[in-house]
């Protein structure tokens, strides 16, 4: 092949047709994907925000169909002769890509032009599928200038990769140095960041960077500062099969997350987290850190304390190229009171002990002493509000009754202590005890 293929297209004339936005159509997604702006997302990134300025993934075409005329491609200078095809033999997103390869005798030669894509970032990204029986050669080029009909100048491209069955690899016709080992039979992300105002691109393959390289230098010194057009050719008349399929072309935003909150709770009780993301490149890998040794790679995880105390949670988000953000919040855990009573003791009066056994504090703390059977003449019952009784605390409570109780001639007098706290814990205990005035004998 020549080194540039539109040497055999220099100087052709015809009419000129443009577009800016292809298709962007929903896809037969599986159950566990999703679209968001016209990208394949999978579920857990449903949070993505993306500037997705256009997008194609083939699926709202109908199956064999050719693809000139669909969507904003045009066939290489409105020839619809060299049309590709709709296939369903791969597909990245159900049903359907688009194979580009030599049919009829005529080489696959597809473009989809663009309007006002010249300064600031951009990213273009290309899933490719070569199945391991591929012949000839296959091209994915970005072009500067282009219109149907043009002349077309050398330094009009920009970029022109190659996919090269005999030499396995996929490189850069403007310095074949820049290759990288071809992946054959699964679906492989071309990415290329475009930098207008730094006037470089850079093109990663499966996550390896392939090249970088001056946008106007790209191929021919004297190139506009422009994106017009993205072209896929099968570049010989032996070139088989190669797939595309989820093509977008976005304004990229930065990598960030909020991991929400605070969060409060009680020990023991699972606490849902939820994390938001913006920009970068989905799928994304998440990291919670909950303070207290334990993490969560889930999106939204539950997670729940064994012991009260204030919390610093981290969330740490990864996505597809290795961007990373970070975001820290805190969780609050409470514990739990347990109301207790003590041992009831005799003596001149009776005395009893309200403790919190818990891990909590127990708040609004009330209690009550009540004594039945006997003749009393006052104090025979009384109650009361002990505020808060920290964890492991306790108050002493003391009831002086007068009268009589043995047991003789009316029932054996019983003391009855409850207590209850706000947060819904109560606790009771009762004993038997004989009294005589003011003296109180506990059976």
């Amino acid at each position: 092949m020549n080194i540039y293929k539109k040497t055999l297209v220099i100087g052709l004339t015809i009419l000129f047709i443009g577009t800016n936005v292809g298709a962007s159509v929903v896809p037969n997604l599986s159950d566990n994907e999703y679209k968001t702006n016209n990208l394949i997302l999978n579920n857990e990134n449903k949070s993505s925000q993306i500037n997705s300025y256009w997008s194609d993934n083939f699926d709202s075409y109908e199956t064999g169909s050719p693809l000139h005329g669909q969507g904003g491609w045009e066939a290489w200078d409105d020839n619809p002769a060299t049309t590709p095809y709709v296939s369903d033999a791969q597909s990245r997103s159900s049903p359907n890509s688009v194979d580009i390869a030599w049919f009829n005798g005529n080489s696959a030669d597809i473009v989809q032009q663009f309007t006002d894509v010249n300064s600031g970032n951009w990213r273009l990204m290309a899933w490719q599928y070569v199945p391991s029986d591929m012949v000839g050669q296959s091209d994915l080029i970005l072009m500067n200038t282009y219109s149907h009909g043009g002349t077309h100048n050398l330094q009009d491209w920009s970029l022109q990769i190659a996919v090269s069955a005999s030499a396995g690899n996929i490189w850069d016709l403007d310095n074949t140095a820049d290759s990288l080992p071809l992946i054959k039979d699964e679906w492989v992300l071309i990415r290329i960041e475009i930098d207008f105002e730094a006037n470089i691109q850079e093109v990663y393959y499966g996550g390896e960077l392939l090249l970088t390289k001056s946008w106007t230098d790209g191929v021919t010194p004297g190139g506009a500062k422009n994106f017009a057009a993205i072209d896929l050719y099968a570049d010989t008349v032996t070139s088989s099969s190669v797939y595309y399929d989820d093509m977008s072309l976005e304004i990229p935003q930065p990598l960030s997350c909020d991991a929400l909150g605070p969060y409060e709770g009680i020990i023991d009780e699972d606490i849902e987290f939820d994390a938001t993301v913006t920009g970068g490149l989905p799928p994304y890998q998440y990291l919670w850190d909950f303070g207290d040794g334990e993490t969560s790679d889930d999106m939204n995880p539950t997670h729940n304390y064994p012991n009260p105390g204030n919390y610093d949670v981290t969330l740490t988000v990864t996505d597809f190229i290795q961007d990373t953000a970070f975001d820290d919040t805190t969780a609050t855990i409470i514990g739990i009171p347990e109301i207790t009573i003590g041992a009831i003791k005799g003596g001149k009066g009776i005395t009893v002990a309200i403790r919190n056994s818990g891990n909590g504090d127990a708040t609004d703390v009330t209690y009550t002493i009540e004594i039945t059977g006997g003749l009393f003449i006052n104090t025979k019952s009384g109650s009361g509000n002990l505020g808060t009784i920290s964890p492991s605390g306790s108050e002493d409570i003391t009831l002086k009754p007068f009268g009589i109780g043995l047991g003789i001639f009316t029932p054996m007098p019983k003391i009855i202590v409850t207590a209850n706290c706000a947060e819904g814990k109560s606790a009771s205990r009762n004993q038997l005890a004989k009294i005589i005035l003011n003296n109180v004998v506990i059976q």
